[in-house]
């Protein structure tokens, strides 16, 4: 009868310290993304907002007495 490999023994997880090198590096290009999606989204908001500007430009009006 042939046992299968690792059949006494616990197998062996990967964790902790095997994942902080990667966690680290992963986490890093979704903070520069989440960065450079911030910035985007405020650019185009401003840039709506000096057209938005323009379009509602009106002229100095008289005032009614």
């Amino acid at each position: 009868m042939t046992e299968n490999a690792g059949a006494n023994s616990l197998p062996r997880i990967i964790g902790g310290s095997d994942l902080i090198a990667h966690t680290a590096t992963n986490r890093k290009d979704l903070d520069d993304w989440f960065k450079e999606a911030i910035q985007a989204e405020s650019q185009t908001n401003e840039s709506e907002k000096k057209a938005q500007d323009l379009f509602n430009w009106e002229p100095n009006k008289k005032k009614s007495k």
